[in-house]
Protein backbone atom coordinates (compact mmCIF):
# COMPACT_ATOMS: atom_id res chain seq x y z
CA UNK A 1 0.00 0.00 0.00
CA UNK A 2 1.43 3.39 -1.22
CA UNK A 3 0.02 6.62 0.85
CA UNK A 4 0.71 10.32 0.09
CA UNK A 5 -0.74 13.27 1.84
CA UNK A 6 -0.48 16.74 0.81
CA UNK A 7 -1.19 19.85 2.54
CA UNK A 8 -2.96 22.87 0.48
CA UNK A 9 -3.20 26.25 1.91
CA UNK A 10 -6.79 29.58 0.63
CA UNK A 11 -8.47 30.62 3.76
CA UNK A 12 -8.19 26.98 5.19
CA UNK A 13 -5.71 24.62 5.21
CA UNK A 14 -6.87 21.57 3.24
CA UNK A 15 -5.40 17.76 3.66
CA UNK A 16 -6.05 15.92 0.85
CA UNK A 17 -4.93 11.86 1.69
CA UNK A 18 -4.40 9.53 -0.85
CA UNK A 19 -4.03 5.88 -0.96
CA UNK A 20 -2.15 4.27 -3.99
CA UNK A 21 -2.71 7.47 -5.73
CA UNK A 22 -6.28 7.88 -5.49
CA UNK A 23 -7.43 10.92 -3.49
CA UNK A 24 -9.52 8.57 -0.82
CA UNK A 25 -10.41 12.53 1.81
CA UNK A 26 -10.03 15.97 1.45
CA UNK A 27 -10.14 17.29 5.27
CA UNK A 28 -10.97 21.08 5.61
CA UNK A 29 -8.56 22.09 8.84
CA UNK A 30 -10.97 25.06 10.11
CA UNK A 31 -8.96 27.49 12.22
CA UNK A 32 -5.85 25.31 12.70
CA UNK A 33 -2.43 25.99 11.90
CA UNK A 34 -0.34 24.37 9.30
CA UNK A 35 1.36 22.80 11.72
CA UNK A 36 -1.94 21.15 12.74
CA UNK A 37 -2.31 20.47 8.77
CA UNK A 38 1.28 18.68 8.88
CA UNK A 39 0.25 16.78 11.82
CA UNK A 40 -2.98 15.49 10.07
CA UNK A 41 -0.83 14.90 6.77
CA UNK A 42 1.55 12.75 8.60
CA UNK A 43 -0.80 10.90 10.63
CA UNK A 44 -2.26 9.62 7.33
CA UNK A 45 1.23 8.56 5.76
CA UNK A 46 1.86 6.77 9.42
CA UNK A 47 -1.31 4.99 9.25
CA UNK A 48 -2.53 6.44 12.59
CA UNK A 49 -5.79 7.75 10.39
CA UNK A 50 -7.66 4.99 9.41
CA UNK A 51 -8.76 4.21 5.39
CA UNK A 52 -12.43 5.26 4.66
CA UNK A 53 -14.22 1.48 3.59
CA UNK A 54 -11.37 -0.45 5.15
CA UNK A 55 -10.81 0.14 8.43
CA UNK A 56 -13.81 -0.47 10.71
CA UNK A 57 -12.75 2.85 13.00
CA UNK A 58 -12.76 4.97 10.25
CA UNK A 59 -16.33 6.57 10.84
CA UNK A 60 -16.05 6.89 14.44
CA UNK A 61 -12.29 8.66 14.21
CA UNK A 62 -13.72 10.81 11.32
CA UNK A 63 -16.99 11.93 13.96
CA UNK A 64 -15.12 12.66 16.67
CA UNK A 65 -12.39 14.75 14.50
CA UNK A 66 -15.68 16.73 12.88
CA UNK A 67 -16.74 17.22 16.26
CA UNK A 68 -13.49 18.78 17.14
CA UNK A 69 -14.36 21.49 14.62
CA UNK A 70 -17.09 22.58 15.59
Amino acid sequence: MSRKAKVKASTVYVVEMFEDGELVESRPMYGKSIKYAEDCAENWENGIIPSPGIDSEYELMANDFIRGQN
